[in-house]
């Protein structure tokens, strides 16, 4: 085909109109779709992400509740302390079966705030009335030694029941110890510090301790089992994306009498948080949960308890 022809023949088919339509319309119609499936990946893609941030914002502002103390005798003020490494903001103080708002009071990490029961609400404070503060992203807690009561539906004899015979003794108990070659470190609180080296020695360990209490109704004997393991859901400072999740083991079968309170261990390698060498001078907050299985007066037995928040910082 000469070049004469060549040309002719393009321009026959520039000028043919059959067909353009269609093209056209399928072009178009791809875009459309492409746009469309964009659009919902993006939505679904923050969607994600701003659950995971609730979820993790809200496993890092766990509250404590106990009562302001003067001269060995309770007040009628509540002291609410944050005991997470994210501020939070409570919404309601439910007394009995009666709740009051609380204005949003905001609370910063590690920060308590004062609430005066009898001016809050005009609520006359008496024996057997049981106080429960809410925070908006949905944590509640009681005053320490108090158990919090739920309807048993059971759909028949109305009776209550507590949500778990298990309770923390006390949150500033909790201790952290890590194991190496370099000797021991013992830690009481919520800010860990563990110096590089012992991050890089592969048969490092760190272990959690927790006391608890058995407060069962019944007087029933509590034990806890190998299947008991402490989880820790984290999250580095890269704006509250949920990076790890981590399950530690109890170190050995615990039994708990009516009233009495016991030390339970958890205990891993430190490498199954995997630290290294470039992560010096960062921190790393994790939301603590304890789940408990053994056996309850000769029957089987499960309690999950929302724990605490911690900060691992990786030094020098």
């Amino acid at each position: 085909m000469n070049n004469h022809s060549s040309i002719k023949f393009l321009r026959r088919f520039v000028r043919n109109r059959r067909g353009t339509a269609e093209v056209i319309g399928s072009v178009l119609f791809i875009i459309i779709l492409m746009f469309a499936f964009s659009n919902i990946y993006l939505w679904h893609d923050n969607a994600v992400k701003s659950m995971n941030t609730l979820l993790s914002d809200k496993l890092n502002s766990q509250i404590d509740v106990y009562w302001k103390m003067e001269n060995e005798q309770e007040t009628d003020i509540l002291i609410v302390r944050n005991i997470g490494g994210v501020g939070c903001t409570l919404s309601r103080l439910w007394i009995n079966h009666e709740h009051f708002e609380l204005s949003n009071l905001n609370i910063g990490p590690g920060k308590s705030i004062e609430i005066d029961v009898s001016e809050q609400t005009s609520h006359i404070k008496n024996d057997g009335d049981t106080f429960t503060v809410l925070t908006t992203l949905g944590n509640m807690a009681s005053p320490r030694g108090q158990i919090i009561i739920v309807d048993s539906g059971d759909g028949g004899n109305g009776g209550t029941e507590a949500i778990g015979p298990l309770i923390i003794a006390d949150y500033d108990t909790f201790r952290c110890t890590v194991y190496s070659s370099s000797g021991t470190q013992n830690t009481d609180g919520y800010h860990i510090k563990i110096p590089k080296k012992v991050v890089q020695d592969t048969k490092s360990e760190i272990q959690f301790e927790v006391t608890l209490i058995n407060n069962d109704v019944d007087g029933r004997t509590i034990t806890l089992d190998s299947g008991s393991q402490m989880f820790f859901l984290g999250s580095k400072n890269d704006g509250g994306n949920i990076v790890s999740y981590i399950k530690i083991p109890i170190t050995q079968p615990v039994s708990l009498t009516d009233g009495a309170s016991g030390t339970v261990r958890f205990r891993t390698n430190l490498s199954n948080f995997g630290f290294g060498a470039g992560d010096v001078g960062s921190s790393f907050t994790y939301a603590l949960n304890l789940v408990l299985l053994g056996s309850i007066g000769g029957s089987s037995f499960g309690q999950n308890i929302p724990f605490v928040s911690i900060n691992i910082e990786i030094i020098n």
